[in-house]
């Protein structure tokens, strides 16, 4: 998962109260809206792999995620699968990121999620410390080249570049459920989440492209905005929609953790 502002661990802010938050079982809500007509059948598992540029060298990190996809009639739906990564995968995703290096999955990786998509435990033991997030709300918006204008009234350069030479795009915004937070701690955590990628290869096994993200992380004042671009891969797990619905998308806030010291 991702800790604020991308560069390192969270964001400790002292001046920043603790936000309570119930710790309830729910599910966040999803939508999905297509525009125009698509020049891929995207109905499975895809595992996107997302490399935005943090430093002004080039430096990146990686940004793990599972989404499912299904269709009933002419209605696509996308949905985020909140779970957790193989052990091993996690824990090198972690290390990469820790030194800014980018990280792609191996042939064996993406074999081993072909094989264990569907079995993925979901993440219910959210730690704020780690970085985890609790999702709120989950928006994608997918659009083909002649319907980009309606879709992106407001282009800046930075997504003129993405949406250049794109076959079609897709959009996701996530917006967050502050977790509860240990007594004596204040941590900055993400409240929203957006990105748009744009597809420039395409096959039936992935998709690859740029991509640009933004971030709004809470501060003792007021809400602090990341914005970086960079570039994805979207590798197919799954061929067709899931027989079965994806691992809950949310999951019980966990209690705050006593004793538990943050990272250095």
């Amino acid at each position: 998962m991702l800790a604020v502002g991308l560069l390192g661990p969270p964001l400790l802010l002292s001046g920043l109260p603790a936000r309570a938050a119930t710790p309830d079982y729910t599910q966040y809500a999803e939508h999905t809206t297509v525009a125009g007509k698509l020049p891929v059948d995207l109905r499975g598992v895809w595992f996107i792999v997302a490399q935005p540029t943090v430093t002004k060298d080039g430096k990146s990190k990686t940004l793990p995620q599972l989404i499912a996809v299904s269709q009933e009639g002419a209605k696509l739906t996308l949905h985020l699968m909140d779970v957790r990564l193989p052990k091993g995968m996690a824990d090198a995703v972690r290390v990469a990121n820790e030194k800014l290096n980018p990280w792609s999955p191996s042939d064996a990786d993406i074999a081993l999620l072909r094989q264990q998509w569907s079995k993925l435990p979901p993440a219910t033991d959210k730690d704020p410390k780690a970085g985890d997030l609790w999702y709120a709300q989950v928006e994608f918006a997918l659009a083909a080249p002649e319907r980009y204008a309606d879709a992106f009234p407001r282009q800046d350069d930075a997504l003129r570049g993405v949406l250049a030479e794109s076959g079609f795009s897709l959009q996701v915004n996530e917006s967050y459920r502050p977790l509860p937070v240990p007594p004596g701690s204040n941590i900055g955590q993400l409240m929203v989440r957006k990105t748009i990628y744009g597809v420039r290869k395409a096959s039936d096994a992935r998709l690859e492209g740029k991509l640009v993200v933004g971030f709004v992380a809470a501060t003792a004042y007021n809400p602090l905005p990341f914005n970086f671009g960079g570039s994805f891969t979207m590798y197919r797990l799954a061929s067709s929609a899931p027989a079965k619905k994806a691992p809950p998308a949310a999951s019980k806030a966990p209690p705050a953790r006593r004793g538990h010291r943050p990272p250095a």
